[in-house]
């Protein structure tokens, strides 16, 4: 089962984090059932070293997603806490069909471009 008063506790965390750094510019702080995790994107674009010095203030660690359709993109990162162990195998499993589809989609990308 998850957490979802740690999940609001943290987006909170994050609002003010930003809200502190650049002032109100958060176009998307939202919990990403699919992902099992935090999006966020700003109104405004940031240098990726913004980014990561704005991602170092964070309660949790996070990732630069680059440029979203209106701002900059980031992804925290929740604690395992915040989750059981089905929850948890299940988002490992669809990370790994993710991949295995990327991956074969590649693979057949490269062998049509040596045909």
């Amino acid at each position: 089962m998850k957490d979802f008063d740690s999940i609001w506790r943290t987006q909170d965390e994050i609002r003010t984090v930003v809200n502190a750094v650049l002032g109100e510019c958060i176009w998307n702080l939202s919990y990403n059932e699919r992902r099992m995790g935090i999006e966020l994107e700003l109104t405004e674009y940031l240098e990726e070293e913004d980014a990561d010095a704005l991602i170092c203030q964070f309660p949790v660690p996070a990732d630069y997603d680059g440029a979203g359709s209106k701002g900059t993109k980031l992804s925290p990162r929740l604690p395992l806490s915040h989750f059981d162990g089905a929850e948890m195998f299940d988002l490992m499993c669809r990370e790994h069909d993710e991949f295995s589809e990327r991956f074969n989609s590649l693979v057949m990308e490269y062998r049509k471009a040596k045909s």
